[in-house]
Parts: C-alpha cells; sequence; structure tokens
C-alpha cells in the first residue's frame, strides 16, 4: 500500500496534488504556469495592432485564432475558481449557438480580461453572463466600459445573477437595468447572520 505525506494546495494557481507523485507535480507545474500567465499577461503585438484599430473589445468566436479562444477559457476558468461556480462560463470548443464573447485588451496588447452575453429565457432576452478582469486591473473601470460596450450592442440586455460583490455594488445603484436587478444585487451587498 502506497502512503503519502498529503494533499497541497497551491496559493496561487489553486490546484490540489500530492507533491510525492512526479506526474501531479508535472500537471502542477503547467498548471501553475497557465494561472500565472492569465493573471499576469504579457503584451501581444496582434492585440495592439487590435486595440489601435478597433478598441479594446476582441470578439472570440468558432474561428477565432485556437490561442484567442485558451486565453478566454483560461480566465472563464479563473473566473469559475474565484466565485466558486461548478463550471466555467466559456470553453475554447463549445458550440456558439447565438452567445457572443469577448477578450479585454489593453492599449499595449495584454489581454486583461474576458466576458460573454448569451441569449436564453423564454421570451429570449440577452443577458450579460459573466466578466473577469486580472486582479491588477480591478477597480479600474472595466466594469462600466463593458456594460457601455453591451448596452450599445444590445439595448435591452440585463446582468445575469448572481453577482460578484463589486458586481453588485456595480448594479445596485443603476438606472440602466430594471427594478429586478437592482433589488437582487441590493440583498447581496446586505451582511448576512455569518459575517
Amino acid at each position: 500500500m502506497l502512503r503519502y505525506r498529503g494533499v497541497e494546495v497551491c496559493p496561487v494557481c489553486g490546484f490540489r496534488y500530492v507533491p510525492e507523485l512526479k506526474e501531479e507535480r508535472r500537471i502542477h507545474r503547467a498548471r501553475h504556469r497557465q494561472t500565472l500567465n492569465t493573471c499576469d499577461p504579457k503584451p501581444h503585438p496582434a492585440l495592439a495592432s487590435h486595440y489601435a484599430q478597433t478598441g479594446a473589445f476582441l470578439a472570440i468566436h468558432g474561428k477565432s485564432p485556437r490561442w484567442l479562444r485558451n486565453r478566454l477559457q483560461n480566465m472563464a476558468t479563473l473566473f469559475r475558481r474565484e466565485l466558486g461556480f461548478d463550471f466555467r462560463p466559456y470553453d475554447a470548443d463549445e458550440p456558439e449557438e447565438g452567445d457572443r464573447h469577448w477578450l479585454i485588451i489593453s492599449p499595449d496588447g495584454r489581454s486583461t480580461g474576458g466576458l460573454s452575453a448569451r441569449m436564453w429565457g423564454t421570451p429570449p432576452a440577452w443577458w450579460w453572463a459573466w466578466v473577469w478582469v486580472i486582479p491588477s486591473e480591478r477597480g479600474g473601470g472595466h466594469a462600466g466600459r463593458c456594460w457601455a460596450m453591451l448596452r450599445a450592442r444590445f439595448p435591452a440586455i440585463e446582468p445575469s445573477a448572481p453577482f460578484s460583490p463589486p458586481m453588485a455594488k456595480f448594479f445596485a445603484g443603476r438606472d440602466d437595468v430594471t427594478e429586478h436587478t437592482r433589488q437582487h444585487a441590493g440583498r447581496q451587498l446586505q451582511p448576512t447572520e455569518a459575517d
């Protein structure tokens, strides 16, 4: 019977692994690199060129280069981990079925965030499904720019709950969302008995 000292959890990438096992160390290194590359992106000339031509939002679709779809997928994975969801909200190989996805890019060509809008419901309506921004860029007004871009494309779009605390704060006082959305965001901001 094999016995191991224990499972470790990497504080950077969140990977749970047994350090004594060579294969698990290899998988951890790959995931750790992927997390660092996503959270601390390097400038890319193609992204800088896109920003100069069309601005901060780069549409991602099934025919986009694989490396761009993978970047968005990595952001969706970190979004899932941070908020504790069961699944990531974007997969590089998922069928499009009317969904819209974007990378947020900076003037120097770094991919600093990602977001998606989805059409669902009865009757069908557009919903802002998710947004994730790298930690060093948070608090820089990205939510407002994303919301303005989405409202310009889909005037009746609504944000999909639940919200992270910063997004709940963003939507709680807005007059361009439904009363239901404002109330839901406000409830999320109120402390619970466990707080």
